[in-house]
Protein backbone atom coordinates (compact mmCIF):
# COMPACT_ATOMS: atom_id res chain seq x y z
CA UNK A 1 0.00 0.00 0.00
CA UNK A 2 2.75 2.39 1.03
CA UNK A 3 4.39 1.69 -2.89
CA UNK A 4 0.74 2.49 -4.45
CA UNK A 5 0.56 5.88 -2.21
CA UNK A 6 3.83 7.05 -3.34
CA UNK A 7 3.05 5.55 -7.16
CA UNK A 8 -0.10 7.70 -7.42
CA UNK A 9 1.19 10.87 -5.37
CA UNK A 10 4.88 11.42 -7.29
CA UNK A 11 3.84 9.58 -10.82
CA UNK A 12 0.64 10.07 -11.35
CA UNK A 13 0.67 13.41 -9.32
CA UNK A 14 -2.48 12.99 -6.93
CA UNK A 15 -2.95 15.09 -3.83
CA UNK A 16 -2.76 14.00 -0.88
CA UNK A 17 -5.79 16.03 -0.26
CA UNK A 18 -8.23 14.51 -2.93
CA UNK A 19 -7.76 11.15 -1.61
CA UNK A 20 -8.17 12.71 2.06
CA UNK A 21 -11.50 14.01 0.54
CA UNK A 22 -12.50 10.67 -0.77
CA UNK A 23 -11.84 8.84 2.21
CA UNK A 24 -13.73 11.42 4.19
CA UNK A 25 -16.99 11.17 2.06
CA UNK A 26 -17.07 7.42 1.90
CA UNK A 27 -16.69 7.07 5.58
CA UNK A 28 -19.37 9.86 6.27
CA UNK A 29 -21.73 7.80 3.85
CA UNK A 30 -20.77 4.49 5.63
CA UNK A 31 -21.56 5.83 8.76
CA UNK A 32 -24.89 7.45 8.15
CA UNK A 33 -25.58 4.28 5.91
CA UNK A 34 -25.18 1.99 8.61
CA UNK A 35 -26.60 3.84 11.25
CA UNK A 36 -29.57 6.44 9.51
CA UNK A 37 -30.96 7.15 13.17
CA UNK A 38 -27.84 8.15 14.60
CA UNK A 39 -28.07 11.97 15.76
CA UNK A 40 -24.41 12.54 17.46
CA UNK A 41 -21.21 11.57 15.84
CA UNK A 42 -17.86 11.39 17.84
CA UNK A 43 -14.43 11.52 15.56
CA UNK A 44 -11.64 10.42 17.27
CA UNK A 45 -8.52 11.88 14.93
CA UNK A 46 -4.98 11.57 14.64
CA UNK A 47 -2.53 14.19 12.89
CA UNK A 48 -1.29 12.12 10.16
CA UNK A 49 -3.19 11.46 6.63
CA UNK A 50 -5.61 8.89 8.35
CA UNK A 51 -6.46 11.87 10.85
CA UNK A 52 -7.31 13.68 7.95
CA UNK A 53 -9.83 11.33 6.39
CA UNK A 54 -11.43 11.46 9.24
CA UNK A 55 -11.64 15.02 9.77
CA UNK A 56 -13.05 14.96 6.37
CA UNK A 57 -15.31 12.91 7.29
CA UNK A 58 -16.77 15.15 10.33
CA UNK A 59 -17.01 17.97 7.60
CA UNK A 60 -19.76 15.99 5.57
CA UNK A 61 -21.57 14.73 8.59
CA UNK A 62 -21.68 18.27 10.17
CA UNK A 63 -22.93 19.34 6.62
CA UNK A 64 -26.02 16.35 6.72
CA UNK A 65 -26.76 17.82 10.01
CA UNK A 66 -25.05 15.53 12.03
CA UNK A 67 -24.06 16.61 15.58
CA UNK A 68 -20.44 16.27 14.97
CA UNK A 69 -17.43 16.36 18.15
CA UNK A 70 -14.38 16.33 17.52
CA UNK A 71 -10.99 15.12 19.27
CA UNK A 72 -7.36 15.20 17.89
CA UNK A 73 -5.03 13.26 19.01
CA UNK A 74 -2.08 14.90 19.58
CA UNK A 75 -0.74 18.98 18.80
CA UNK A 76 2.55 18.00 17.04
CA UNK A 77 3.64 16.85 13.65
CA UNK A 78 0.30 17.70 12.05
CA UNK A 79 0.13 17.17 8.39
CA UNK A 80 -0.20 20.22 6.08
CA UNK A 81 -3.37 18.55 4.62
CA UNK A 82 -4.57 17.07 7.73
CA UNK A 83 -4.44 20.97 9.42
CA UNK A 84 -6.60 22.40 6.35
CA UNK A 85 -9.43 19.99 7.49
CA UNK A 86 -8.61 21.49 11.39
CA UNK A 87 -9.12 25.10 9.52
CA UNK A 88 -11.96 24.63 7.66
CA UNK A 89 -14.35 22.49 10.43
CA UNK A 90 -13.04 25.46 13.10
CA UNK A 91 -14.26 28.35 10.71
CA UNK A 92 -17.19 25.99 10.70
CA UNK A 93 -17.68 26.16 14.08
CA UNK A 94 -17.52 22.67 15.01
CA UNK A 95 -16.54 21.44 18.74
CA UNK A 96 -12.96 20.17 19.19
CA UNK A 97 -12.51 18.75 22.86
CA UNK A 98 -9.21 17.74 24.65
CA UNK A 99 -10.53 14.31 26.27
CA UNK A 100 -12.71 11.36 25.61
CA UNK A 101 -14.80 11.77 28.72
CA UNK A 102 -18.93 11.51 27.49
CA UNK A 103 -18.70 9.36 24.96
CA UNK A 104 -21.56 7.14 26.11
CA UNK A 105 -23.65 9.73 25.60
CA UNK A 106 -22.66 9.66 20.99
CA UNK A 107 -24.56 7.80 19.02
CA UNK A 108 -21.32 6.58 16.74
CA UNK A 109 -17.87 6.79 17.00
CA UNK A 110 -15.27 7.44 13.62
CA UNK A 111 -11.82 5.95 14.77
CA UNK A 112 -9.07 7.49 12.29
CA UNK A 113 -6.27 7.89 15.31
CA UNK A 114 -3.97 5.06 13.23
CA UNK A 115 -3.56 4.24 9.75
CA UNK A 116 -1.92 1.66 7.93
CA UNK A 117 1.80 2.84 8.79
CA UNK A 118 1.24 1.87 12.45
CA UNK A 119 4.95 0.16 13.00
CA UNK A 120 5.53 -1.81 16.76
CA UNK A 121 3.56 -1.44 19.94
CA UNK A 122 0.96 1.28 20.67
CA UNK A 123 2.36 4.26 22.56
CA UNK A 124 0.61 4.69 26.06
CA UNK A 125 -1.42 7.58 25.57
CA UNK A 126 -3.15 6.29 22.73
CA UNK A 127 -3.47 2.83 24.28
CA UNK A 128 -5.42 4.34 26.84
CA UNK A 129 -7.54 6.32 24.28
CA UNK A 130 -8.38 2.92 22.34
CA UNK A 131 -9.52 1.05 25.89
CA UNK A 132 -12.05 4.67 26.39
CA UNK A 133 -13.22 3.63 23.37
CA UNK A 134 -13.59 0.60 23.66
CA UNK A 135 -15.16 1.08 26.82
CA UNK A 136 -17.57 3.14 25.58
CA UNK A 137 -19.83 0.28 24.08
CA UNK A 138 -20.80 2.50 21.60
CA UNK A 139 -20.20 1.61 17.88
CA UNK A 140 -17.65 2.21 15.69
CA UNK A 141 -16.28 2.95 12.24
CA UNK A 142 -13.47 2.62 11.53
CA UNK A 143 -10.72 4.47 8.91
CA UNK A 144 -8.82 1.99 6.71
CA UNK A 145 -8.01 -0.44 9.98
CA UNK A 146 -8.95 -0.46 12.88
CA UNK A 147 -6.58 1.80 15.24
CA UNK A 148 -4.06 -0.45 17.17
CA UNK A 149 -4.18 -3.26 14.66
CA UNK A 150 -1.45 -4.62 12.44
CA UNK A 151 -2.47 -4.69 8.33
CA UNK A 152 0.59 -7.33 7.96
CA UNK A 153 -0.38 -9.88 10.30
CA UNK A 154 -4.00 -8.90 11.83
CA UNK A 155 -2.56 -8.98 15.20
CA UNK A 156 -3.44 -6.30 17.91
CA UNK A 157 -0.24 -4.11 19.01
CA UNK A 158 -1.32 -5.06 21.88
CA UNK A 159 -4.53 -3.82 22.08
CA UNK A 160 -7.11 -2.42 18.94
CA UNK A 161 -10.02 -0.57 18.65
CA UNK A 162 -13.27 -2.64 18.30
CA UNK A 163 -15.22 -1.82 14.98
CA UNK A 164 -18.49 -2.82 13.71
CA UNK A 165 -17.85 -1.27 10.60
CA UNK A 166 -14.05 -1.08 8.68
CA UNK A 167 -13.26 1.00 5.83
CA UNK A 168 -10.67 -0.26 4.42
CA UNK A 169 -8.94 2.42 1.50
CA UNK A 170 -7.88 1.29 -2.28
CA UNK A 171 -7.02 -2.16 -1.41
CA UNK A 172 -7.26 -4.81 1.02
CA UNK A 173 -4.73 -4.99 3.63
CA UNK A 174 -3.69 -8.84 3.88
CA UNK A 175 -3.89 -8.88 8.20
CA UNK A 176 -7.48 -7.44 7.81
CA UNK A 177 -8.63 -10.71 6.02
CA UNK A 178 -6.74 -13.08 8.81
CA UNK A 179 -9.00 -15.01 11.23
CA UNK A 180 -7.52 -13.03 14.26
CA UNK A 181 -8.26 -9.78 12.64
CA UNK A 182 -11.97 -10.16 12.26
CA UNK A 183 -13.36 -9.22 16.38
CA UNK A 184 -11.61 -5.51 15.59
CA UNK A 185 -12.45 -5.07 12.17
CA UNK A 186 -16.11 -6.25 12.06
CA UNK A 187 -17.27 -6.18 8.70
CA UNK A 188 -15.10 -4.62 5.78
CA UNK A 189 -15.70 -2.47 3.10
CA UNK A 190 -13.70 -1.25 0.53
CA UNK A 191 -13.78 2.50 -0.75
CA UNK A 192 -11.89 4.27 -3.95
CA UNK A 193 -9.71 7.01 -3.28
CA UNK A 194 -8.93 7.54 -6.66
CA UNK A 195 -5.76 5.89 -7.44
CA UNK A 196 -4.90 5.37 -11.17
CA UNK A 197 -6.11 1.95 -12.42
CA UNK A 198 -2.12 1.97 -14.15
CA UNK A 199 -0.64 2.37 -10.58
CA UNK A 200 -2.52 -0.58 -9.64
CA UNK A 201 -1.35 -2.46 -13.07
CA UNK A 202 1.91 -0.79 -12.26
CA UNK A 203 2.42 -2.81 -9.08
CA UNK A 204 0.35 -6.00 -10.11
CA UNK A 205 -2.20 -5.20 -7.40
CA UNK A 206 -5.65 -6.08 -9.08
CA UNK A 207 -7.70 -3.00 -9.54
CA UNK A 208 -10.40 -3.86 -7.11
CA UNK A 209 -13.09 -1.51 -8.39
Amino acid sequence: MKRLDDLAVKKYKVKILQMMELAGYHLAQLSCEKYPKAKSVFVVSGTGNNGGGGLAAARHLANSGKEVTIFVKGKHNIKISTNRQIETLTAMGIDFVDNLSGLKNYDVILDALVGYGLKGNLRHGILKDINKINASDRPVVSLDAPSGLNVDTGDPSPVAILAKHTLVLAAIKTGLEDRTAGPFTGELHLADIGIPKKAYRELRIPYPF
